[in-house]
């Protein structure tokens, strides 16, 4: 049996950025630590590297002012891009399944195993008890660093709107109930650990108590509290609870922290607990829509009304286990039926079958990966509500990107650094200008999570030369022009947006992930018609390999022949249509085909002779690559009625022609012609020359 000394609750990269981010509840971080020396250095270290983001806070109280009204998109945004169907239309095969779920599962090792993820492995989780009194110690210690925190943070009011300056002032007055309440008075030297299921859409929190810890009395739908959504029927490894009772200290696959008992319900062991969440995905309803309710019911209370977040996984009812038998007091027609989590009044766990209808955003097994798949989800919390840390059953920053991924199997880091951090396809931006790092992301596909200090997007794509994202935003300037504005919910803006010091979304990024593609993946984008072009598509024969110069580009990017590129070219030393032939190389893939014309080379009228009502043509014989020679004659110098005089033969070099009117004065052409591949290539007319019949 093997013991975990003590759970080290501390706001390790709790931060926040000004400027239009979600400011994503990055925060507390979980472990085991051999003493509380060792617990206190992590703790100081991860607040000292999170410094800059304390600044970024303070910058936002001061800029901060009463909302503006701004119309319902931001600038350069339409309500066409509000849909999916917009995006999607500009990317090439985005019904292409990208990862498979094999792929996928190896991929959440990955990031598991992380070295700067800050992920838990609860499937695998290796501690059976821990030191209760230990616990103790190190919540005490935990709970006072979280919540000086806080207070440097801005959160200086009690639940009366009392404001307090100082930390001791405020410590007693507001934090020190709290501390206290991190300690559980019946722990003892070894006690066991318990496995939870979270029954309600729920939080992790900094301390354990339901003051929601605000930096602005006024402003209730922002406070420090909050740490992590938990989704219904996620898993939780479960600690200590606190002096009331009211709080568990818990760990889920990507955080930990305090969280409401009520909203927990504790198997009986461990191997009920994997039976509620370990499935596969064929044995998984999958939610992929933004917050779907089952129906009401007097008859079955415990699992009406229960709301259900994007992202949440339930398992699916073996028809053997409902079929020909009432579930919740009706029949389960155009319903998947699911074992729902209840807590019973002791806390303890059951499973119920509950019922979801077929026409919500849910699946058996999950969706696809493909860009399809993930634009249409990206989508469905649009204009939703902002929430740090998952406060107001809502999605910050980070907490969005998670959602979105979690309906693919993927499972992500908690917050925006450890996002970053993923150990996945990852791109550097942060030694780039500008102009570079727009080239970079116009490259990689609709879904990439896009990061600066405090916030995470996704990327969309382009329109008009802008770079599009999607996230959950806290505050921003929409322009340079314009104030910060508290923008609270999930938009659709460009890059050229503002954080409060001016600066620009794009100019702030420092990292791109794609998390469903491996760290050694290579990207190929494919070449397309439109971005191939020749300098000219039509030539002279003269005996020499023609090649013109091809000019390619992907997305305006020109690529470069020997590194992107590398051009071939055939049937062009004669006459007829070659080709110039682009194939793709390193992460170009495809070949687009350009032809272009080689005509024969021309000749000329040598002499004019004229007879009765005739006169003979001779010109100069053309040899090379060509079939024969028309002439064409006429009575007007725009040779409109022109007749026209096929020789067939290149050494012939002249020409009776007959049947003319007397003493009028002929205007005549002559060109040569190869038939090449069942085809006429003619060369351009000579200049023209005139003649007078007898």
């Amino acid at each position: 049996m093997k013991k975990i000394i003590a759970l080290a609750l501390s706001v390790s990269s709790a931060f926040l950025i000004f400027t239009g981010t979600a400011f994503a509840a990055e925060n507390v971080s979980a472990g085991t630590y051999d003493d509380a020396a060792s617990y206190e250095e992590t703790t100081v270290a991860g607040l000292e590297e999170n410094a800059d983001e304390q600044i970024f806070l303070q910058e936002i109280t001061d800029t901060v002012t009463s909302e503006i009204k701004h119309g319902l998109y931001m600038p350069d945004v339409t309500e066409e891009m509000s849909k999916a169907s917009y995006w999607t239309e500009k990317v090439d095969n985005p019904d292409e399944v990208l990862a498979d779920y094999a792929q996928i599962c190896a991929i959440n090792d990955t990031i598991l195993n992380g070295a700067s993820t800050n992920m838990f492995d609860l499937k695998n989780w290796p501690y059976e008890t821990y030191n209760g009194v230990a616990q103790n110690d190190l919540n005490i210690s935990s709970a006072t660093d979280n919540a000086k925190y806080a207070f440097n943070s801005g959160a200086r009011f009690d639940k009366d709107g009392n404001k307090y300056t100082t930390w001791e002032t405020a410590e007693e007055a507001i934090y020190k109930e709290m501390i206290q309440n991190a300690v559980d008075p019946e722990a003892t030297e070894e006690m066991p650990v318990l496995y939870g299921i979270c029954t309600n859409r729920t939080c992790l929190q900094i301390l354990p108590t339901d003051h929601p810890l605000w930096d602005d009395y006024t402003d209730p739908d922002f406070g420090y509290l909050w740490q992590s959504a938990v989704r219904v029927n996620e898993p939780l490894i479960v600690k200590t609870k606190s002096a009331d009772g009211n709080y568990y200290l818990a760990i889920s696959s990507n955080s930990s922290g305090w969280i409401p008992a009520k909203d927990i319900a504790i198997c009986a062991d461990r191997d009920e607990w994997l039976a509620a969440w370990d499935l596969a995905s064929e044995k998984s309803v999958v939610v992929y829509g933004d917050k779907i309710y089952t129906e009401e019911s007097y008859f079955a209370p415990d699992t009406a009304n229960r709301m259900l977040t994007m992202g949440t996984i339930l398992p699916l009812a073996d028809e053997a286990e409902w079929k020909d038998n009432l579930v919740i007091n009706r029949r389960a027609y155009n319903n998947y039926v699911v074992w729902l989590p209840v807590r019973n009044a002791d806390g303890s766990f059951k499973k119920v079958l509950g019922l979801i209808g077929e026409n919500r955003k849910v699946q058996v097994g999950f969706l696809p990966l493909t860009i399809s798949n993930v634009l249409d989800v990206m989508m469905n919390q649009l204009g939703d509500t902002y929430g740090w840390g998952g406060m107001l059953l809502a999605n910050d920053c980070s907490g969005y990107v998670r959602d979105v991924y979690k309906c693919f199997g993927l499972e992500l880091a908690r917050n925006t650094n450890w996002q970053a951090a993923q150990p996945v396809y990852r791109v550097d931006l942060s030694a780039m200008d500008d102009e570079a790092k727009a080239e970079c992301i116009r490259e990689l596909p609709p879904g990439t999570g896009l990061y600066f200090s405090g916030h995470a997007m996704m990327y969309l794509g382009e329109e008009n030369g802008k770079l599009y994202v999607i996230s959950s935003v806290s505050d921003l300037r929409p322009d340079e022009n314009s104030a910060v504005l508290r923008v609270r919910g999930a938009l659709i803006n460009t890059l050229d947006v503002r954080r409060g010091n001016q600066t620009t979304w794009l100019h702030n990024l420092h990292t791109a992930v794609v998390p469903y593609y491996t760290a050694d993946h290579v990207i190929t984008y494919p070449l397309k018609d439109e971005g191939v072009s020749l300098a000219a598509t039509t030539f002279t024969y003269n005996g020499n390999a023609l090649t013109p110069a091809v000019s390619v580009t992907y997305k305006e990017k020109a690529l470069t022949e020997g590194i992107d590129y590398k051009l071939s070219y055939s049937n062009n030393s004669v006459v007829g249509t070659a080709k110039a032939v682009v194939t793709g190389i390193g992460k170009y893939t495809g070949t687009i085909q350009k032809t272009f014309t080689i005509n024969p080379k021309g000749t000329t009228v040598s002499k004019l002779t004229p007879a009765k009502k005739a006169f003979t043509v001779k010109w100069k014989k053309q040899a090379k690559q060509t079939t024969g020679y028309q002439i064409r004659y006429s009575l007007k110098k725009n040779f409109k009625s022109a007749k026209t005089v096929t020789v067939k033969g290149a050494a012939k070099v002249s020409k009776k022609i007959a049947k003319l009117k007397a003493k009028k004065t002929y205007y005549v052409q002559i060109r040569t012609y190869k038939t090449a591949g069942g085809k006429n290539y003619f060369s351009a007319w000579s200049a023209a020359k005139k003649v007078k019949t007898k």
